[in-house]
């Protein structure tokens, strides 16, 4: 209950306002409606109020908006409850179905000035099937559409980056998972194991991919040090220098726990062995490298997308 107590601290209230106002739905400055999501309001939900006799629907602005509201959908607030079901029935109007894909799937008028979103979302439409998991496989069927046209390099490329990052994010994430179940290990034996499980080195990791993208990730990181990290690290993995890839990556997770309110880090060295101090045992054990090169972890958005998309559909 406490990730809800406050939506604005624990991030809950921009994972939902930042990508509505990137969608044109929310004004950024004021966080109130834009003139079009207000238009579809007024045009396709009101009305359903009104004719419910329940007005501009202030009773639901009343709930929304103040203290705690019991809702009794089988009492006193029938009719409310009955107007909420018809707004939120599962069948998309077509005034619905027009605004939503614009906003939502062709990125409206910033996905207009950039083209990569609709052009995107027009490619997954043309060769992913419906109502199915975006995955690797779908990735890599994108990346060999784009690369037919010419006017595609650019997008393909894009998708390119998403591949080659993925793959060692999903290592690093594994290998991580890996430390935090050998609490004591020494180093030794976790390098041999290393070395047993994935030999010489991952080869599908894309050093010279990663490093084009260093710029990038020091951006995201607001660190160029970082940047530089994830660099060596995808070169250590690759390259089979496993005692470099545990000491960057640990390295890597202090970072990141010292931005976090400048928090100790959940694995370090003590001497010669491993000392985790937050243990994860969600955490799967090492997987084989063809495993790990067709893995997909991280949505980068794209698996939101597709979903979209494939509501919005025509039936």
């Amino acid at each position: 209950l406490q990730i809800l107590s406050n939506q604005k601290t624990y991030g809950l209230w921009g994972l939902y306002t930042i990508p509505a106002v990137d969608s044109d739905l929310l004004v950024r400055k004021d966080i109130v409606l834009t003139a079009a999501a207000r238009d579809l309001i007024e045009r396709g939900y009101l009305p359903v109020f009104r004719a419910a006799g329940l007005g501009e629907g202030k009773i639901l602005e009343d709930a929304l908006s103040k203290g705690p509201f019991d809702l009794e959908p089988e009492g006193r607030h029938e009719k409310l409850a009955d107007a909420l079901a018809k707004i939120l029935s599962p069948a998309i109007a077509k005034r619905e179905r027009s605004f939503y894909h614009y906003r939502l799937v062709q990125g409206g008028p910033k996905g207009e000035e950039t083209k990569w979103q609709p052009r995107f979302a027009e490619m997954a439409e043309e060769v992913l099937k419906p109502r199915t998991d975006f995955d690797h496989q779908a990735l890599t069927s994108l990346i060999r559409a784009a690369g037919r046209r010419n006017e595609d390099q650019a997008l393909k490329h894009h998708l390119e980056n998403i591949r080659d990052l993925e793959a060692l994010l999903v290592t690093m994430g594994n290998l991580f998972g890996f430390l935090q179940r050998r609490d004591g290990a020494t180093l030794k034996s976790v390098r041999e194991t290393l070395k047993g499980t994935w030999g010489t080195g991952l080869s599908f990791l894309k050093p010279a991919a990663v490093e084009e993208m260093r710029p990038e990730l020091a951006r995201v990181y607001a660190d160029p040090d970082a940047g530089a990290r994830l660099v060596r690290l995808a070169e250590a993995l690759h390259g089979g220098d496993y005692a470099g890839s545990v000491d960057l990556l640990l390295e890597h997770n202090s970072f990141v726990m010292k931005t976090r309110h400048n928090s100790q880090p959940w694995v370090h060295v003590e001497g010669d062995a491993l000392a985790v101090r937050y243990r994860d045992d969600s955490q799967v054990e090492l997987q084989k490298p063809r495993q790990l090169a067709t893995a997909w972890r991280s949505s980068f958005y794209l698996n939101p997308l597709k979903a979209v998309s494939d509501q919005l559909r025509a039936p």
